[in-house]
């Protein structure tokens, strides 16, 4: 399993430009992602899965 991160919510850009810049498009908005973590959710990246 991947290790689990912490980062300044303000970073997500930021963090998906650097970790994912070919999926960097399809990835949810800078707003969108504040806006799920303030209400309490979770964001996976692309390649997030249990197996």
């Amino acid at each position: 399993m991947q290790p689990i991160y912490e980062m300044v919510s303000e970073n997500w850009t930021q963090h998906v430009g650097e970790m994912w810049p070919d999926q960097a498009e399809s990835m949810i908005s800078q707003a969108d992602f504040e806006d799920i973590v303030q209400g309490g959710g979770v964001v996976y990246g692309p390649f997030g899965s249990y197996a």
